[in-house]
């Protein structure tokens, strides 16, 4: 799943809630971990170590391609929180920080997952597996297309079940 993708969806979520901010965080957050267990289109991480990641473990090894993988991770975490503070602008009782940060929580264990392939916190091994455990072995693979495409028919899809159940 893309982080525009679980950023938006974390954002909607906030959205619902926000009279109960600490709630919509950890469901945003929770959020991340459904989304994932769902059959997805993922970018190639181009500087992904192979044998690390058949242990279920994100390493991302230096050079020309690890700088490549920060620049379009980066641009995708940037489009999430793009189209979260577009979405503000049509849902004006949605405070942008909060959404933001609604954005945020719900990218943020991709971002540890990140953190322990290169640091290896200890503490970080049991959401790690986890992440890993729930993550879907399905995959819509070599297909931009259909890829982008079903992830922003998840995205509007959400916008709609949020509005239309009167959630935001």
């Amino acid at each position: 799943m893309t982080l525009t993708t679980h950023g938006v969806t974390g954002a909607l979520i906030v959205a619902s809630m926000p009279v109960y901010p600490v709630v919509g965080l950890t469901l945003a957050f929770g959020s991340h971990f459904l989304l994932d267990a769902l059959p997805h289109w993922d970018y190639k991480i181009l500087s992904l170590d192979k044998i690390e990641a058949k242990k279920g473990v994100v390493v991302m090894t230096g050079g020309r391609n690890f700088f490549l993988d920060l620049f379009r991770i980066g641009t995708d975490g940037f489009l999430g929180l793009m189209l979260t503070a577009g979405i503000s602008l049509f849902f004006f009782d949605s405070v942008l920080w909060l959404l933001i940060a609604g954005a945020l929580a719900a990218m943020f264990p991709d971002f540890l997952q990140f953190v322990f392939g290169r640091f290896k916190f200890e503490f970080l091994r049991p959401l790690q597996n986890f992440h890993s455990d729930i993550h879907t072995k399905i995959k819509i693979e070599d297909n931009l297309l259909y890829g982008v495409g079903s992830q922003a028919g998840l995205i509007c899809l959400c916008l709609i079940l949020f509005y239309y159940l009167r959630l935001i």
